[in-house]
């Protein structure tokens, strides 16, 4: 581990504003890079190598993030998955099923959001019959995401407890899907992944307490190379986003970026 000389804080990074040296985050004191190979975990995800030379300098990742495009089954996400292996999958929501298949992981969502976004009711039947359709499949979902109420943490906890037993009869892991105001306090205990909700500033506020209180989290509406990241360096297992393949080049350049960046290596001051 690398502390800070000054002050001896291990909250350190490399490259800050351009200088080719460690940076203490608490205290802004700044050292020179050693001129030897060192290897040091920030979070437990990614792994920094710096070399003497300042342009070897090298951030990759040895548990990369899971991209899961929503509802998307085009040629490109299978030749993705193929190219960058456990690194796509599938989000599949209510009215969006697909046929697994055997190279391309996915996890059930329960269409809250877009029932919330409509302006719609929710609809326990149809959240069952689409979770009906992973009964008998050799592949089985990744994870359900049990039925939520966005921006409500109250009604969302009466949620689990009305549905996460029902859901349990499928013998797959549940996702509890976190609101803005709720805390590591509030999962239940039988919540075998955190599903990253509620609004938009407030997740990404929150996000790193729940990667650091949970092993497995996932990330809803990650749709920029930026947030990819964002969500990638604070130790997200996945996220999902439903704007990559819409047509935008430079969006999905982001994305291509952001694969062959996070397996491969990137550039420190890339991050920056």
């Amino acid at each position: 581990m690398i502390t800070c000389p000054e002050c001896a804080s291990d909250d350190v990074s490399g490259g800050n504003h351009g200088y080719q040296g460690w940076c203490c985050v608490e205290c802004g004191y700044q050292w020179p890079m050693a001129g030897s190979v060192e290897i040091v975990t920030e979070p437990d995800d990614l792994v920094l190598i710096t070399f003497e030379r300042s342009d070897a300098v090298m951030l990759v990742s040895r548990k990369a993030m899971m991209v899961m495009p929503a509802n998307n089954a085009k040629m490109l996400v299978g030749y993705l998955a193929g190219a960058y292996q456990g690194r796509m999958g599938w989000l599949m929501s209510p009215g969006g099923w697909r046929e697994p298949h055997e190279w391309l992981p996915y996890a059930m969502d329960n269409g809250a959001f877009t029932v919330f976004s409509n302006g719609l009711q929710w609809n326990d039947d149809t959240f069952y019959a689409h979770l009906q359709k992973t009964v008998g499949q050799t592949q089985k979902p990744m994870w359900v995401a049990v039925p939520d109420v966005v921006g409500d943490r109250e009604a969302t906890l009466q949620s689990w407890l009305d549905h996460h037993e029902r859901v349990s009869k499928y013998g797959v892991s549940k996702a509890f899907v976190v609101q803005d105001g709720m805390t590591p306090d509030d999962v239940p205990a039988d919540a075998q992944v955190i599903f990253v909700g509620g609004s938009t500033d407030w997740k990404w506020r929150s996000l790193k307490t729940w990667t650091a209180n949970h092993p497995r989290v996932h990330v809803g509406r990650v749709n920029t190379e930026r947030l990819l990241w964002m969500a990638h360096e604070a130790g997200a297992e996945s996220c999902d986003g439903t704007g990559w393949f819409r047509g935008d080049k430079a969006q999905l350049a982001g994305l291509l970026r952001y694969l062959d960046q996070s397996t491969n290596g990137r550039p420190q001051l890339e991050l920056l």
